[in-house]
């Protein structure tokens, strides 16, 4: 038999062909479905000023930004420095939450950016 063998006998062609079908068909559905991105600002107005602070809008800072669907938590975020958050979600309907303020209903769409921004009032 020797070498030949295994070049003359076609056995592992279907072999072959039957990983590259199985590795074709593992991948997730999440990348078939897209992802859509989340961005927005948390800031306040009102309160106290701290020292070197000017009346205005100040950013939230290391504050969290929950995103919720169907009543779950799906995602949570701190803000940022500059108050900012973002999140990398698949399509469909959220509500994004922070403690200072109702709920902001939120639509991603697959490959698009939506806003969801907060500016919440301090007395």
């Amino acid at each position: 038999m020797g070498d030949t063998w295994f070049v003359s006998s076609r056995w592992w062609l279907p072999v072959v062909l039957v990983v590259v079908l199985a590795a074709g068909c593992t991948s997730s559905g999440r990348d078939a479905v897209g992802t859509g991105t989340l961005v927005g600002t948390a800031s306040y107005s009102g309160g106290p000023l701290g020292v070197g602070q000017t009346p205005g809008p100040r950013p939230f800072v290391n504050d969290p930004v929950l995103v919720r669907s169907d009543g779950r938590t799906v995602a949570r975020y701190l803000t940022s420095a500059s108050g900012s958050f973002e999140f990398v979600l698949p399509p469909g309907d959220y509500s994004v939450e922070m403690p200072c303020q109702e709920s902001i209903a939120a639509t991603v769409s697959s490959g698009r950016t939506s806003r969801a921004d907060f500016t919440c009032q301090v007395p």
